[in-house]
C-alpha cells in the first residue's frame, strides 16, 4: 500500500470518528485566511479537533524570490530556471517576490499555473521582509512536509530581531505540527563560477541550511526534507 493511500484511509477514518465536532468548527475547515498582501488561502485550523489525524501526508514548497535590481539578468533567468525546474513537484505552494518591499502571488495554493511578474527586477534588497513572510507562512501551522526556498543573489543584510523571529516561527511550526521541515539556499550569479557570496553563505549557515549554486539544479532537491 502506498504512502498516498494510507493516508487517505487515515484521513477518512478520522472523519468517521469526528462526528462530534461542533457545526462551527467543521465550517472553519474551509474558512479563508489572507495574508498580509491581501491574497487569500484555505487552511486547517490550529486549534482544531482534527489536529490528532495529521500524518504530514502532502508536501508544501515555500518559494522567497529576490528580484532587486541586482538580479536583472543572467541572476533572475537562473532564478526563474530553477524554480520551473521544481514547479510541481509539491501539492501546495507558497510563492512571493521581494526587493525593497514583498509582493505575494500565491500562498498555500494547489500547485497552479506559474506566470512570472512581468517587469523587470528592481529596488533594494530587504531580506528582512522576506525572512517575515516565510515566519508568517509558517505561523498558519498548514501540516505538510514543508521546504522552504531562498533564492538570491545574496546581497543583503539580516537584522538580528528578524533572524531570531524566523528561528522561533520555524521551531513553533515543527513543534505544532510535527512536520519536518527542509530549508534550501540558491545563489544566482552573473558567472559560473564555483565561488560564493559570503554574506549569503554565512546566513544559511546560522539557519542550518543546504546551499547551493543555481545551474547544477537537480529534482531531488524537492523531496528532501530534513527535521532540524
Amino acid at each position: 500500500m502506498s504512502y498516498k493511500i494510507f493516508c487517505l484511509l487515515l484521513c477518512l477514518i478520522s472523519l468517521i470518528f469526528s462526528q462530534n465536532l461542533k457545526n462551527s468548527e467543521i465550517e472553519n475547515l474551509a474558512a479563508r485566511t489572507t495574508d498580509r498582501s491581501g491574497f487569500s488561502s484555505s487552511r486547517l485550523p490550529a486549534t482544531s479537533p482534527w489536529v490528532w489525524w495529521r500524518t504530514c501526508c502532502n508536501t508544501h514548497n515555500i518559494y522567497a524570490v529576490d528580484n532587486s535590481g541586482s538580479m536583472i539578468g543572467t541572476p533572475w533567468s537562473k532564478a526563474q530556471a530553477y524554480v520551473n525546474s521544481l514547479w510541481g513537484s509539491s501539492d501546495y505552494v507558497s510563492f512571493f517576490t521581494f526587493n525593497s518591499s514583498i509582493k505575494s502571488y500565491y500562498l498555500h495554493a494547489l500547485t497552479p499555473y506559474l506566470s512570472w511578474p512581468s517587469s523587470p527586477p528592481n529596488g533594494g534588497t530587504n531580506f528582512n521582509n522576506a525572512l517575515n513572510q516565510v515566519s508568517f507562512i509558517l505561523s498558519q501551522n498548514y501540516p505538510e512536509r514543508t521546504c522552504i526556498y531562498f533564492i538570491s543573489d545574496g546581497y543583503f543584510t539580516v537584522s538580528n530581531s528578524t533572524y531570531t523571529t524566523f528561528v522561533n516561527a520555524l521551531g513553533r511550526y515543527k513543534s505544532k505540527t510535527g512536520c519536518p521541515v527542509c530549508i534550501k539556499c540558491v545563489e544566482t550569479k552573473w558567472t559560473n563560477n564555483s565561488s560564493t557570496n559570503p554574506t549569503f553563505k554565512a546566513f544559511c549557515d546560522k539557519i542550518k541550511a543546504d546551499y547551493s549554486i543555481a545551474g547544477a539544479i537537480t529534482l531531488k532537491y524537492a523531496s528532501q526534507f530534513i527535521k532540524r
